[in-house]
């Protein structure tokens, strides 16, 4: 056992659609490209590169060679599964193509800023975060207040009925109020001693509020003198999401026609990412836990 992962056990499960099991016969499954010194003649000697997807005694020849050790995504004929024996074959494409092809979660990219600003300054998307949060206990609006709603959609750009703002519109047409949302959590001592800390900022820490669209409380009346921030992480997605995507099954009221379209949805009646190998629970629950 590696020294590194001797306490990986006690990490929270995750059976996430990317983290596809041996039997499962899934559209997509993530790789990583094999030496080909080391394979059998008749590997060795195809066009593509050769890829472990994590299918016993199976790997796949890909439709281009890329170097040995890198992890790539791959699109797989769902029909290979069923004709053991014969060699598959995939298609590399981007990690983002499950998501835009069917709505399939899968996993999330890092990208590392150098300061506080270039958060901001150096987003991937034209045009940048449309849609700034930023989360602190001395907020401005808590989740919890009644008429938290009509200030996220005024923060949003879709008009509470308070402000004359444009009408939200239902499914068929959507009012896309925000392409890329942007949620910044800080340290201990939360995001102002961050803007302190960056001289790249004209902004002092105590004016943080000034550089989001909306500055938030997600977890009031918290006891505990500080929340670490993994735990912000999950407690302030749960908590903003509803508001967020309503109209994926969040929260009703006002506001339902709200969605990103950045954000697809699927149709699990009609899609099927992944056709799972058996109706038992994961490997990692227990069956003490039914009784």
């Amino acid at each position: 056992m590696h020294p590194d992962l001797q306490f990986a056990g006690l990490l929270p499960p995750i059976d996430a659609p990317h983290h596809v099991r041996l039997l499962d016969r899934s559209d997509f499954r993530e790789g990583v490209v094999l030496d080909k010194k080391n394979l059998s003649a008749a590997a060795a000697s195809a066009v593509g590169s050769i890829v472990n997807c994590g299918i016993r005694g199976r790997d796949l020849e890909i439709d281009r060679t890329l170097p040995t050790g890198i992890r790539c995504t791959v699109q797989i004929d769902r029909k290979a599964y069923a004709t053991p024996g014969k060699k598959m074959r995939g298609t590399v494409v981007s990690p983002t193509t499950p998501r835009e092809q069917n709505g399939t979660y899968w996993g999330y990219t890092t990208r590392l800023a150098p300061s506080l600003k270039a958060i901001f300054d150096e987003s991937p998307y034209e045009g940048g975060y449309d849609f700034k949060i930023g989360t602190s206990e001395r907020g401005d609006v808590t989740v919890d207040d009644r008429d938290f709603h009509t200030h996220f959609e005024k923060a949003m750009g879709g008009g509470g009925e308070d402000d004359g703002g444009a009408e939200t519109k239902g499914d068929a047409g959507t009012t896309r109020s925000f392409q890329h949302a942007l949620i910044v959590f800080g340290g201990v001592a939360g995001i102002e001693e961050c803007v302190d800390a960056d001289e790249t900022l004209s902004v002092a820490g105590s004016d943080s509020r000034s550089l989001f669209d909306m500055w938030v409380n997600t977890c009031p009346y918290q006891g505990s003198r500080t929340i670490r921030t993994e735990e912000a992480i999950w407690v302030s997605l749960a908590r903003l999401r509803p508001h967020l995507f309503p109209a994926n099954g969040g929260g009703g009221g006002k506001g339902d026609g709200l969605v990103s379209k950045s954000t697809p949805r699927s149709n699990p009646a009609v899609v099927k990412p992944v056709e799972f190998s058996d109706e038992a629970p994961s490997e990692e629950s227990s069956d003490e836990d039914d009784n």
